[in-house]
């Protein structure tokens, strides 16, 4: 009885660990081309506590540009497997930001794969991504393998962090890439941007 359980706690730690690499190997990337080329423009901007919020996508292009480049990221044919929001929200899923349009993510989008196998789609319309963590490899699910974030520079206009603050969805049972990040099984505080 305890053998299924222990296999479902390895493979969601195995998953874990390979968010985390993905999570630092983009984030330490973003950061250097930020400051090496000093793109700041690729962002979704707000302060804590607005309502409002602004794009800056004039660097967007640039920095996708560099980011494949400097990760060795080539450009795949992917049929995307995920389920949609409706169907992750009616199966008990949760959303940071309900009116959030993580749908839209796939539309007109190159996916690429890395040279460890993980799939990266960065959004044609900027300052979004999605992160495959373990590639075509199920479960291909939100918050299990498969991640969503927004690039932003919230109260700073000169780091551009990837994060799931405005934006992110996961399957019942997953987890949101803040939790795993603070190495918490709880997800808390899922609709802090509009209260």
């Amino acid at each position: 009885m305890t053998m299924p359980s222990l296999i479902s706690k390895y493979q969601m730690k195995t998953l874990e660990t390979a968010f985390k690499k993905q999570y630092a190997v983009f984030q330490d990337a973003i950061n250097f081309i930020s400051l090496e080329d000093s793109i700041t423009e690729c962002s979704v901007y707000y302060r804590s506590g607005d309502i409002g919020y602004s794009f800056r996508r004039a660097d967007c292009q640039k920095l996708r540009e560099a980011l494949i480049e400097r990760l060795g990221l080539s450009p795949i044919k992917y049929n995307y497997p995920y389920a949609k929001k409706t169907e992750i929200l009616a199966g008990g899923g949760k959303t940071i930001n309900g009116a959030c349009a993580t749908d839209d993510g796939f539309i007109d989008t190159t996916p690429y794969i890395t040279k460890d196998g993980a799939i990266v789609l960065i959004h044609n319309r900027g300052a979004f991504m999605t992160i495959d963590v373990n590639g075509k490899k199920g479960p291909n699910k939100w918050g299990y393998d498969v991640f969503y974030f927004t690039l932003t520079t919230n109260n700073s206009a000169d780091r551009i962090l990837l994060t799931d603050e405005l934006c992110s969805i996961i399957e019942r049972g997953g987890r949101f890439p803040r939790t795993i990040l603070q190495n918490s099984d709880e997800n808390k505080d899922t609709n802090w941007f509009w209260k």
